[in-house]
């Protein structure tokens, strides 16, 4: 895994750095969702993905995606349509 950083005498005296993102990787925020239950409310987390990046990558507005659930990671696949 390579990294490069960008780093200028300002930004050492402020302590910030600056990575490159590659491109191959994503870092997105959990968000919390509250959801109503019939005994209270309970936070879950909630994973949004939007982007011209998932279009470049075979993702289409309105197809479906297969999800395979493993120990604290998803892998999303595009299911392409069937031609009949």
């Amino acid at each position: 895994m390579l990294y490069f950083w960008v780093i200028n005498e300002r930004e050492i005296k402020n302590k910030i750095f600056f990575r490159m993102a590659r491109k191959d990787q994503k870092q997105v925020k959990l968000q919390p969702k509250y959801r109503a239950l019939t005994y209270g409310q309970k936070t879950v987390p909630e994973l949004k993905l939007s982007g011209v990046w998932l279009e470049k990558l075979g993702f289409r507005a309105g197809e479906k995606v297969n999800i395979i659930i493993r120990e604290q990671e998803l892998i999303i696949t595009a299911i392409k349509p069937e031609i009949l």
